[in-house]
């Protein structure tokens, strides 16, 4: 095991601890926040929501679906383009934890 990692291990076990997992986003509540954005920011228009937040209409359609992850950096971009609060987006999407936007410890 690599020396640098053996530091951040539990005691007695060679799994990571939370601290070192990194957190993915639920494509399924991201599927969801994009179909009910798309419908009520955009019409109903794929073209235009991506278009709205400077993307491909395909990857619109992917995250639609469910079918690709999401950066962190695409999340702030559609709260931005749709004035919501990147922070609470990115809680929902699984991203953040709450305790991150109040900058307190885990």
């Amino acid at each position: 095991m690599c020396p640098a990692i053996v530091g951040h291990m539990p005691r007695g076990t060679d799994a990571p601890t939370n601290r070192d997992t990194v957190p993915t986003v639920n494509r399924e509540v991201w599927a969801t926040e994009v179909r009910s954005l798309i419908e009520t920011r955009a019409a109903g228009n794929l073209t235009a929501f991506a278009r709205l937040i400077g993307t491909d209409r395909g990857t619109v359609g992917r995250w639609k679906r469910g079918a690709i992850d999401v950066s962190t950096e695409s999340v702030i971009k559609v709260a931005r383009a749709f004035d919501l609060k990147a922070g609470d987006l990115l809680v929902r999407v699984g991203l953040l934890e709450p305790v991150d936007l109040r900058g307190g410890r885990r």
